[in-house]
């Protein structure tokens, strides 16, 4: 058995609010998207919609699990286009504001001094659709 990494190590990387907050204390905040840790399943969408405007964020957003690997949905993203679509945003997510970047994302994985990056096909840009719809997956 090869072990690259503890658990302990990489914990904190199974987790997206962790990750979030990680973040934030390596880069500067205009680096890191808007976000909100969704946790109670009592919070209905009105309250939710203005906890996200009292934090500046805007539409689209978009909606991932908190558990960022390991569970068979964790992989599952839903985009939200105006405030009706947060009817059906789960507890246990993370609600991030949504930054266009031209449909592609950069994988990067390290391994000691050794650094790959990939490009990988992603969501496309949505520019500014905070009018109507509600929810995409």
């Amino acid at each position: 058995t090869t072990l690259i990494d503890t658990f302990s190590c990489v914990a904190p990387l199974m987790d997206r609010s962790l990750i979030q907050s990680r973040l934030l204390q390596c880069l500067p905040p205009s680096l890191v998207p808007l976000y909100h840790t969704h946790t109670s399943p009592l919070l209905s969408a009105v309250d939710l919609s203005r906890t996200l405007k009292e934090k500046g964020m805007s539409y689209p957003l978009i909606v991932k699990p908190l558990v960022a690997a390991g569970a068979p949905n964790s992989h599952h993203m839903t985009v939200v286009l105006s405030a009706p679509g947060l009817s059906s945003v789960p507890p246990s997510t993370i609600i991030q504001q949504y930054h266009d970047h031209d449909a592609t994302l950069y994988k990067c994985y390290v391994l000691g001094r050794h650094v790959r990056v990939f490009a990988r096909r992603s969501l496309p840009n949505l520019g500014d659709v905070g009018g109507g719809g509600g929810a995409a997956a």
